[in-house]
């Protein structure tokens, strides 16, 4: 699962594992999910990610780059399903053609819903020279169309990796330039909070601030609190359910507890993330901030340090701010450690529902404050 906003959690992950998988689901354009179904654009709009994903340099596998065409029967006009026909086949095109050119093979697995041997993507595939393919082994014998591109002796990621110098540039270019999944979302608070504020005085923005950040941890404990109730008003339905076996709903009745527990952890971290926020407006005061531009980059840049775990981008955060500060009142930082609130680095958000499950905490969080401050 691929987003920009997701770079450096993907980043931290790949730090700790041998290689990476991508099996795009769906797409995100910002927090929002763009919408699948009846769609004719859709196969264009999930190219582009998977490609994006792709130049990321975090992927060493592509699965099932064709899982789009199973939202094809979803189209309701013919005219909808010939766009969607010809979006499918430059979408599968565009893929092909930029897994080879980064050197990383595309992997078929058993996908309900998809029919690989009358996916637009065997065409592509056959049209493409140079790209690699791993499938399972119920497929060698039947895509006789492309089984010279098949790799039949095992396929090693971690060791392709070390040999691709593309691949690990494209990689450390990411690395070294993503931004936090924190730091997005406090920019897109301050930019909503700030929108309709004049030029003001430093003094008023601060309240604007303030107030956008108390709405925000507010929304977030409303939004949590009412999928708690969803989710417990689930457990009850299944307890009571007598179309299930007792260890099915005794997993599902689990499942749904730990999702709780998940959304507890969420709410702790957006709170967190909050209160930092509203300390760094603080220190961005302290540091000579006085129009909403510099207020934002500064806040957005202060929680990156905060949050990030690589030790460069949190060297850009310090030259920055020391000449800012330089250029604002001819003194400098002498220790801007002091000032931070520093990520524990065995912290951070645990796992990929958890970033998800934010990331939809986030869509009711900016609805709130677009109502409460704009």
């Amino acid at each position: 699962m691929y987003s920009s906003l997701l770079e450096a959690y993907l980043c931290e992950l790949h730090e700790k594992v041998d290689y990476m998988i991508l099996d795009q689901q769906y797409v995100l354009n910002g927090s929002n999910i763009v919408d699948k179904y009846d769609n004719p654009n859709y196969p264009i709009i999930y190219a582009d990610v998977i490609c994006r994903a792709i130049d990321s340099g975090i992927f060493d596998v592509v699965v099932n780059p064709h899982s789009f065409l199973k939202y094809r029967d979803s189209i309701t006009t013919d005219l909808g399903k010939k766009e969607f026909d010809q979006n499918a086949t430059l979408a599968c095109h565009i893929i092909c053609d930029k897994t080879r050119d980064m050197g990383i093979p595309i992997e078929f697995r058993f996908e309900e819903g998809t029919n690989l041997l009358d996916s637009f993507l065997i065409t592509a595939i056959k049209d493409t020279d140079g790209l690699m393919i791993i499938c399972d082994d119920e497929y060698v014998d039947l895509l006789d169309d492309i089984n010279s591109k098949i790799i039949k002796d095992g396929y090693n990621p971690k060791l392709t990796r070390e040999k691709n110098i593309k691949l690990q540039s494209a990689y450390l270019r990411t690395y070294n330039s993503c931004l936090t999944y924190e730091t997005y979302m406090i920019g897109d608070v301050l930019r909503k909070s700030l929108s309709d504020i004049e030029e003001n005085s430093a003094e008023e923005i601060m309240q604007a601030l303030g107030n956008s950040f108390r709405n925000a941890s507010k929304e977030s404990m409303i939004n949590a609190k009412n999928k708690d109730n969803q989710l417990l008003d689930d457990i009850s339905k299944l307890a009571s359910c007598n179309q299930l076996d007792t260890k099915s709903k005794k997993e599902l009745i689990e499942r749904k507890r730990k999702t709780i527990t998940e959304t507890d952890k969420v709410l702790n971290n957006l709170n967190e993330a909050f209160e930092i926020a509203r300390r760094n407006a603080v220190i961005a005061m302290e540091l000579g901030c006085t129009t909403k531009e510099e207020f934002i980059n500064i806040i957005m840049q202060l929680t990156e340090y905060n949050t990030t775990l690589n030790p460069n981008s949190k060297k850009k955060v310090q030259s920055h701010m020391t000449e800012f500060r330089q250029v604002k009142s001819g003194e400098s930082i002498l220790d801007l450690n002091n000032k931070l609130i520093l990520r524990d680095p065995n912290g951070g958000f645990a796992s990929i529902l958890v970033i998800m499950s934010i990331i939809a905490f986030i869509i009711g969080i900016l609805l709130g404050i677009v109502v409460a401050i704009n």
